[in-house]
C-alpha cells in the first residue's frame, strides 16, 4: 500500500495494536499469545512434573546409580577447596599458612595431610564439579 491510511493490511494491524484512528472494539488475548509469554510463566519444579505410569524412580539401578554421583557432588566441591586451600598454602607460606597455623590448628592439620593426595582424586573431583555445572546449565536451557 502506498499509503497507510487506505491500506486495509495497516488498518487491521492498527486495530490489534491499539493504535487505530477510529474507535474499534476491543481485541481479546489471544490463548496462544498467552502460552509464548514468559509474564505469568513460573519456573518448572521436578515436583511439577507428571509420573510415568507405574514408574520406579529412583528405585532401579540407573536411579540409585544417578542418585548415588548426585550425591558426591557436595563430597567435589569441599575436595576442590581443600585442594585450592593447600595450593594457597604451599605458594604463600607467610600470609596464607602461618595464620591457618597459629588460628585454626584442626584446619592446618587437613592442609598437611592433603599434601599426600592423589593426582586421581583431583581430577575426579573437577570432573565431578564440571560434570554437574554442565548438567544444571542443561538444565537451565532446557526450561
Amino acid at each position: 500500500c502506498a499509503s497507510r491510511r487506505g491500506c486495509p493490511a495497516y488498518a487491521a494491524m492498527s486495530e490489534l495494536s491499539g493504535n487505530a484512528s477510529r474507535p474499534s472494539r476491543a481485541v481479546p488475548a489471544s490463548p496462544m499469545r498467552q502460552q509464548f509469554s514468559r509474564r505469568n510463566t513460573s519456573r518448572i519444579r521436578t515436583n511439577d512434573l507428571p509420573v510415568e505410569k507405574n514408574a520406579r524412580g529412583v528405585y532401579t539401578g540407573p536411579g540409585i546409580f544417578f542418585a548415588c554421583i548426585k550425591l558426591t557432588v557436595p563430597l567435589a566441591y569441599v575436595y576442590i577447596l581443600l585442594v585450592l586451600l593447600r595450593e594457597l598454602c604451599v605458594g604463600f607460606p607467610e600470609t596464607i599458612h602461618a595464620p591457618i597455623t597459629h588460628y585454626l590448628p584442626h584446619l592446618d592439620w587437613v592442609v598437611r595431610m592433603m599434601k599426600g593426595s592423589s593426582l586421581f582424586m583431583e581430577i575426579w573431583a573437577v570432573v565431578e564439579a564440571i560434570f554437574y555445572i554442565c548438567l544444571k546449565l542443561h538444565i537451565q536451557w532446557l526450561q
